[in-house]
C-alpha cells in the first residue's frame, strides 16, 4: 500500500498553498511539517518510485541536478551559487509531494484553499478602501510582525497581483461553469478582483496575465463572436483609458507606453523597466551562448561584462526578471531547451486529468506560468517559485489515482 494515512501531510500542504500569499515563513513551515508526516506515513521507496513514474516529475528533477553539476563551472563564488540551488530547491517539490495530490478531492481543495486565502486578501483591501486607508501593521512580538498593503497585499505587489490574476480567472471560470446560485458569487469575485488587478494593483505582470487569461476564457468557453467583440471593447476602453487624465495615472494604462518608451529611447542605461533589462541579459549570454555561466553565475557575468550598466543600476542585480534568460544565461542552451521541456511536460499532462474543469484549471495555470517566466524569474523567486511548485505537483506531476492503484485515504 502506498499511502497509509496522509490526511495530516494534505491538510498541512493546504496551509502551505494558503500562506503562500501571505507568510514566507508560514508557507516554508507547513511545507516542512507535511514532509516530514510523509516520512511518518508512507513506505517511502514505494512512494518516491511512484513519484518517478511521472515524466513533468522526471523533468523537474532534470533541472535540479542541472543546477548541482553547474556548480562545477559556476564563475561566481561558490557560497553565492549554493544560495541559488537553494532557491531553486523548489524543483524537487513535485518530487516530494505529487503522490498526495492523485485524488481529485484533494486537487479540489488545493484551489478551494488558494481561492479562500485570495479572498481574504481581497475582502481586506476593500475593507481598508472603504475605511480611507490603505494599510495597517501589526506587532505580534520582537520577531513576528504582520503588514498589508492595498497594492502589495501581505507580501510584494508582484506576486500578489500575479497571484490575483489566477484568482480572477478562477472565479469567472467557475461562474460560467457552475450551474448553482453560487456562480452570482464567483462573478462578484471576479468583478472586484478585475477592478483590484487592474485600477489598485501596481504589479503589471499581473495585469497581462489577467489579460491574457479573460480572453482565453471568453475564447475557449464561450464562442468567436463574443471574443472578438470583447476584444474590440478591450481596445477602444484602453485608448480613451489613456486619453483620460485621471485613468492615465493608473497602473494599467501607464505601464505600456513606458515600456515603448524604454524600447524607442537611445539611452540604454536606464535600467529600472524590463525590456532594457533582457537586452543586457542577451549581451550576457552571448559572451557564453552553450554552457554559460554555471550556476548563480548572472550577477558575476553582469558586473564583468558591463560593468558601466551594472553600477548604474539601482536595483534588479540578482536576475534579470525573465526564468527564460536567466536559464539561458547560467546554462546556455541546454538549460533553456530543459526549461521550455518542463513546461511542455506540463501541457501534455494536461490530457492525463479526467475532469474538464480541472483541464481548465490546468490550462489557466500553465498560461500564468509561461507569461509570469517572460516577466519575472518565476521558479526562483519565494512565494512565485513555492505556487509554481504546489500546483504543478497537483495539476502536471500527479498520475491519477486509477492508474497508481493507490488506495484511498
Amino acid at each position: 500500500m502506498l499511502i497509509k494515512n496522509n490526511k495530516i501531510s494534505i491538510n498541512l500542504l493546504l496551509l502551505a498553498v494558503a500562506s503562500i500569499p501571505v507568510s514566507v515563513g508560514l508557507m516554508n513551515s507547513f511545507f516542512l511539517l507535511s514532509l516530514i508526516f510523509v516520512f511518518l506515513s508512507n513506505d517511502v521507496r514505494v512512494y518516491f518510485l511512484k513519484s518517478l513514474g511521472n515524466t513533468m516529475v522526471r523533468s523537474s528533477l532534470i533541472l535540479w541536478f542541472l543546477f548541482c553539476v553547474g556548480l562545477f563551472w559556476s564563475i561566481t563564488d561558490i557560497n553565492d551559487a549554493l544560495i541559488y540551488l537553494k532557491k531553486y530547491s523548489v524543483l524537487l517539490f513535485p518530487f516530494l509531494f505529487s503522490p498526495l495530490m492523485t485524488e481529485k478531492s484533494n486537487r479540489k481543495k488545493l484551489i478551494d484553499w488558494f481561492m479562500g486565502s485570495m479572498t481574504l486578501i481581497l475582502f481586506i483591501t476593500y475593507i481598508l478602501l472603504l475605511s480611507s486607508q490603505d494599510s495597517f501593521y501589526i506587532q505580534l512580538n520582537e520577531k513576528i510582525d504582520i503588514a498589508f498593503n492595498v497594492q502589495n497585499g501581505f507580501k510584494s505587489h508582484i506576486i500578489t497581483n500575479i497571484l490575483m490574476a489566477f484568482f480572477l480567472y478562477l472565479s469567472f471560470l467557475r461562474a460560467i461553469v457552475r450551474t448553482s446560485k453560487i456562480k452570482f458569487f464567483y462573478l462578484f469575485l471576479g468583478i472586484l478582483t478585475t477592478h483590484y488587478v487592474f485600477f489598485i494593483s501596481a504589479g503589471s505582470t499581473g495585469q497581462i496575465i489577467a489579460i491574457i487569461l479573460i480572453f482565453f476564457l471568453l475564447y475557449k468557453l464561450l464562442n468567436k463572436a463574443i471574443f472578438f467583440i470583447s476584444l474590440l471593447a478591450f481596445s477602444i476602453f484602453s485608448f480613451m483609458g489613456y486619453s483620460n487624465i485621471e485613468l492615465k495615472n493608473k497602473y494599467y494604462f501607464k505601464k505600456i507606453p513606458e515600456t515603448l518608451e524604454s524600447i524607442l529611447t537611445k539611452d540604454r542605461l536606464h535600467l529600472g523597466r524590463r525590456p532594457q533589462l533582457y537586452e543586457n541579459a542577451i549581451k550576457i549570454w552571448l559572451d557564453r551562448p552553450l554552457f554559460g555561466t554555471g550556476t548563480g553565475g548572472y550577477n558575476f557575468a553582469f558586473r564583468e561584462k558591463l560593468p558601466e550598466i551594472y553600477y548604474k543600476t539601482p536595483g534588479a542585480k540578482r536576475n534579470p526578471h525573465n526564468e527564460y534568460l536567466h536559464f539561458l544565461i547560467q546554462f546556455g542552451v541546454i538549460g533553456f531547451f530543459l526549461l521550455i521541456r518542463l513546461f511542455y511536460k506540463n501541457y501534455t499532462s494536461i490530457k492525463t486529468l479526467k475532469s474538464l474543469e480541472e483541464k481548465n484549471y490546468a490550462l489557466g495555470l500553465l498560461i500564468v506560468f509561461l507569461v509570469a517566466a517572460a516577466g519575472n524569474s518565476i521558479i526562483m523567486d519565494s512565494g512565485e517559485g513555492h505556487f509554481w511548485a504546489i500546483m504543478s505537483m497537483a495539476f502536471f506531476a500527479g498520475k491519477r489515482t486509477e492508474e497508481l492503484n493507490i488506495s484511498k485515504n
